[in-house]
């Protein structure tokens, strides 16, 4: 996962920075200094099993270190940074513990935005294999726009499959937006006029239209004449 996510930076024109004070652990900073796109974070890697209380004295200490930082801290972190933390699942059955847990790290306050992005290696294998030929980001905006493995999705909202890691990343990661892919809508008037003509209606559709400009401004005694007229023909034919 800390490969896929790297690259999934990388693409998204961030800088790749491994800060000494992680002293090994998994993980690393993406910065973008882009203006009109800034972007800081710290992406962890962790198991569900973490324990939370000393995996947050851990986040309050990796605050201090970003702000000792001899050289790359900046001032705009401070307003624009985000802690992700990949939480590897061996499966999403219901846990409310550990829901709880996630719930109290993404709503703490302080210091600076922290989110969870929870994942299953199952979900990262079979990205890699069957979508990640033309790119990462690529990959996640076609397999987004799949209506089938939507619809799969729906059916089966605890699964782990690569549509479910690509929802969560979604959701998580601000710079990644939906862009829905445009098709070619077949124009309404064509669909209706050949629905018409194979159901041998097509002339009564264009008398009807002949006899409603015939109606425009006249009164309600040569409306009724009309109609009638217009209903004893639509009843000979």
């Amino acid at each position: 996962m800390i490969h896929f996510m790297r690259d999934l930076f990388i693409e998204n024109k961030f800088n790749i920075v491994e800060p000494e004070f992680l002293e090994g652990k998994p993980g690393f900073m993406a910065i973008k200094l882009d203006p009109s796109k800034l972007g800081f974070f710290l992406v962890l890697f962790e198991n569900e099993d973490v324990n939370f209380e000393k995996f947050n004295e851990l986040i309050n200490q990796y605050f201090m270190d970003l702000k000792r930082l001899p050289i790359g801290y900046d001032r705009r972190m401070d307003k624009n940074f985000t802690l992700i933390i990949c939480l590897n699942r061996a499966a999403f059955t219901y846990n409310e513990t550990l829901n709880r847990s996630i719930f109290e790290v993404e709503e703490d306050p302080y210091h600076f935005r922290k989110l969870v992005l929870p994942y299953a290696d199952v979900e990262v294998q079979e990205f890699n294999e069957f979508y990640r030929n033309n790119g990462i980001t690529n990959g996640l905006y076609n397999l987004l726009n799949d209506k089938e493995k939507f619809y799969d999705f729906k059916k089966h909202p605890v699964e782990s499959t690569a549509f479910h890691l690509t929802t969560r990343l979604f959701i998580k990661l601000p710079f990644l937006q939906y862009k829905g892919q445009e098709e070619e809508l077949a124009i309404l008037s064509i669909t209706i006029d050949h629905r018409l003509k194979y159901l041998e209606l097509y002339s009564l559709r264009n008398s009807a239209l002949n006899l409603t400009k015939k109606l425009e401004n006249i009164s309600q005694e040569e409306e009724s004449i009309l109609i009638n007229e217009w209903l004893e023909e639509t009843d000979n034919e």
